[in-house]
């Protein structure tokens, strides 16, 4: 969850030093909470107390390397790459951690998230629903449930013209954000209408991306009945445009519990 604050400009190396410091803290105790799941449960029914927790490890990466090391002292850690989202990749995945005795399923990246998700259903662990996780990997669908947020709006170039979005923006410029990619793509500053006019044209002629975006979506939306599907998950949304100038972005990162408790950890 992002959101903004008015604060001094000029982020430095130590600064982001810091961040990423952080980051990668908060991100072992993720992996922890994940874990701590299914502890009882291996200390009820192990017959031998003093073996290490089999975990698995998805999609590690080479910056990650010291924390798994880190992880190691504690527990047997299984690495698990899994290459496709189709079911058959997912049970290929699930079969590989029930033989090798892994009893539940972390990591660090945010693309393998579902991937967490769905492995750790498959092996008899608690898990979020896929709507919840949908909405979690919308970035429209999160501004839906916001309580008080700016400006936004979704925008389908696939079924809207160009006419047709410009006469329902209301904030000039504005952000255009892809809403379930990640690593800064498909995030566009629109300053005028012949600037989105260029941003679309230049989408619907990259077939790939198209079907890249469409088949992120198809599998995001897998396993959410028809009753709880949201209207719209488009694949665009149009928002309010920060002032990185004169305002810091935080992230904050942490999890809620089942009765409602938000935990921060980073």
């Amino acid at each position: 969850v992002s959101t903004q604050s008015t604060g001094s400009s000029g982020i430095n190396a130590e600064y982001g030093k810091q961040w990423y410091q952080r980051r990668v803290r908060g991100s072992f105790l993720l992996f922890e909470t994940l874990i701590s799941s299914v502890i009882f449960r291996f200390l009820v029914t192990s017959s031998k107390m003093a073996d290490k927790m089999t975990v698995g490890f998805l999609g590690p990466q080479a910056y990650m390397r010291q924390a798994l090391e880190d992880l190691k002292k504690t527990y047997t850690v299984e690495e698990i790459n899994i290459k496709g989202w189709e079911p058959e990749d997912i049970q290929k995945a699930i079969d590989l951690c029930k033989s090798k005795g892994v009893e539940v399923v972390g990591g660090f990246a945010q693309k393998d998230a579902l991937h967490h998700i769905l492995v750790n259903a498959g092996l008899g662990n608690k898990s979020i629903s896929p709507v919840a996780f949908l909405y979690c990997m919308n970035k429209y669908l999160m501004r839906k449930v916001e309580s008080s947020p700016r400006y936004f709006d979704y925008v389908d170039p696939d079924n809207e013209t160009d006419e047709q979005i410009i006469g329902k923006i209301k904030e000039w410029p504005f952000m255009l954000k892809n809403t379930s990619l990640s690593l800064g793509r498909g995030i566009f500053r629109i300053k005028d209408q012949e600037n989105l006019k260029a941003v679309l044209k230049e989408y619907r002629e990259d077939k790939a991306l198209r079907e890249e975006i469409d088949y992120l979506n198809k599998c995001l939306k897998r396993g959410v009945s028809e009753k709880e599907m949201p209207a719209q998950v488009p694949p665009f949304i149009a928002e309010h445009l920060v002032d990185i100038n004169t305002c810091i972005e935080y992230c904050y990162e942490g999890y809620i519990t089942p009765d409602g408790k938000i935990v921060h950890y980073a």
